[in-house]
């Protein structure tokens, strides 16, 4: 199967709903399109495209055996419900989700969520092994931080393994080489059966695990300790440690090879992955460099990059070219995913996209500084910025200095500043936060959620994150937690990103998961987001507002959420 001009197949792996397009990365230069064609193998779109269908409740009876299958429906049925009709409907909404005018109010975007919700339910009425959301699919029971469990799984007929079967059937036959991206271990799961089944119909296609690390979740420590010997290695044909090895690992695999590419990235990035979201928005980053801060004692975030220095200026230079390819192609709106990007680097962006008339929409993540303003943040909006996101994590200072993220100039007064000045820009803002860090208290907490209560009030486009803390590989905190009153305590498995701990010694009024969730309720209550729960499909239309491609639609445009009212859809 291996031709004069080799195809590297771009796999998207079923996982999350996919609402956005996550660019490759910078491997994939000048250099390497004169050597290898590029495509998109778009397994996720075509197994939430199925997912709904006729096709799923014909996998679910021949896993589970017709006899559960006619009691579970003939209970539905009893109850009123038309477990048929209501997938189909679930099936439309999935695909009304890429039609703008479903976004253009309250009540016809709610309506589409309440269908895709029911879809969901009715799924795990009729079998009880896999639990459908609109983060995918998870199996119960199963141990996935452990890869031995995972492979097993994989090679298994289930019904997992069936619907990437059916995924598998609507694409077209790869050429040599796949290449496999995964975010989350859902993903990992997914590319093992993608493995299982692509090794069975195309023998000769090489499955490479070439990009393992998206936010918080990375392999890279794991597999750069074992090496070969992970288990890992044995269930893909090639697994690549460090990013910077890919052309290395492709050019070992095609030595003698050269391309004229059919598309470009922005080609493929603007038409042949499917998204269910009416404007095709990209994820991806201005610079392969770590964090300009670097600090944070809980961030795993720089263990994914080998590159030892901050994004920088020079660095534009190609960021922009290929940010220019992009929008020329079809690709309307941006996330730059950079951890935290200088106020100074923004500044040189955003005078640069004016300068070279790129017309896009963009949001992008800093870190809180003094001289974000009305100047700064008029000039990113000048630009096509709709929203910043900031890593606030908490305002207490105690908290701050254990977390080596304080600074005297950002007490809380400064820092709603910030933030007025940014609603004032027209700007939207996101605020990630952190509770339960070691030896936080609630009274400590409280206040946190206060002041996130006090500046959210009236700005538009605001939302925000409350997140358990999580122990992460990769971090000062997991390297020295006893500094930290931690200590670790034994998994069983080999692939854990984070790592669980106990605190032998906690204050009296240490922060409990209860509390997290509570305090995370009672924001979304005083900032009115609670009411949405009172509609059908509410509570998941707040997520993806939150979390997915769809706050960026209504974040950069008409938005019917604005300030978090739901009187909109009453």
């Amino acid at each position: 199967m291996q031709h004069d001009t080799p195809e590297i197949g771009l796999v998207r792996l079923p996982g999350r709903l996919p609402t956005t397009v996550d660019d490759i990365g910078f491997w994939y230069d000048d250099d390497m399109a004169t050597r290898f064609s590029v495509a998109a193998w778009d397994v996720a779109g075509a197994w939430w495209s199925g997912l709904f269908s006729q096709n799923t409740l014909v996998a679910i009876r021949s896993v589970n055996g017709r006899l559960d299958h006619t009691r579970r429906s003939l209970r539905l049925k009893a109850q009123g419900v038309d477990a048929g009709a209501m997938m189909r409907a679930a099936d439309q909404a999935l695909q009304n989700l890429k039609n703008p005018a479903f976004f253009d109010s309250a009540e016809t975007y709610l309506e589409q969520i309440a269908h895709i919700e029911a879809g969901f339910q009715i799924l795990n009425t009729l079998q009880d092994n896999v639990i459908f959301g609109i983060n995918g699919a998870r199996v119960a029971g199963l141990n996935y931080g452990s890869s031995v469990a995972l492979g097993a799984f994989a090679s298994g007929q289930t019904l997992l393994q069936k619907l990437v079967e059916n995924a598998v059937e609507q694409m077209p036959p790869p050429n040599e080489f796949l290449f496999l991206k995964i975010k989350d271990e859902g993903e990992l799961l997914s590319a093992l059966m993608l493995t299982e089944v692509v090794r069975r119909r195309w023998p000769n296609c090489q499955m490479c695990l070439g990009d393992h690390g998206h936010e918080n979740y990375s392999l890279h420590s794991v597999l750069k300790e074992q090496g070969r010997a992970h288990p890992l290695f044995d269930m893909f044909d090639d697994v690549v440690v460090e990013r910077g090895a890919i052309p290395v690992v492709l050019k070992l695999r095609f030595p003698v090879c050269g391309a004229v590419p059919s598309k470009t990235l922005g080609d493929i990035y603007a038409h042949d992955f499917e998204i269910f979201a009416p404007k095709r928005i990209l994820t991806m980053r201005l610079s392969e460099g770590r964090c300009y801060w670097a600090k944070c004692t809980y961030c795993t975030q720089n263990a994914k990059f080998g590159n030892g220095r901050a994004p920088s200026k020079s660095d534009l230079v190609q960021a922009l070219d290929r940010l220019s390819g992009f929008a020329q192609a079809g690709v309307s709106h941006f996330q730059f995913s950079d951890e935290a990007l200088s106020p100074a680097l923004l500044r040189e962006f955003s005078q640069k996209l004016v300068t070279l008339g790129i017309d896009i929409h963009w949001a992008c993540r800093s870190k809180l500084e003094p001289v974000f303003g009305k100047v700064l943040f008029d000039q990113l909006a000048l630009a096509g910025c709709y929203e910043v996101l900031f890593g606030l994590e908490t305002t207490v200072p105690r908290i701050q200095i254990a977390m080596d993220k304080y600074d005297r100039r950002l007490d809380e007064p400064a820092v709603a500043e910030i933030l007025n000045a940014a609603d004032q820009a027209g700007i939207g803002i996101h605020l990630n936060l952190i509770a339960g860090f070691p030896s936080e208290t609630l009274a400590e907490l409280n206040q946190t959620v206060d002041f996130l209560i006090q500046v959210g009030q009236g700005k538009s486009g605001f939302t925000f994150l409350l997140n358990e803390f999580v122990l992460f590989r990769d971090t000062p905190m997991f390297e020295n937690p006893h500094d930290f009153g931690m200590e670790l305590v034994p998994v069983g498995g080999d692939i854990f990103p984070n790592a669980p701990f106990v605190v032998p010694h906690p204050m009296p009024d240490a922060v409990t998961p209860d509390d997290v969730l509570r305090e995370m309720q009672r924001a979304f209550e005083r900032l009115h987001w609670g009411r949405l729960g009172e509609f059908a499909g509410g509570d998941l239309a707040v997520h993806l507002y939150f979390t997915s491609g769809h706050g960026s639609v209504f974040k950069s445009g008409f938005n019917p959420f604005d300030c978090g009212d739901s009187r909109a859809v009453a």
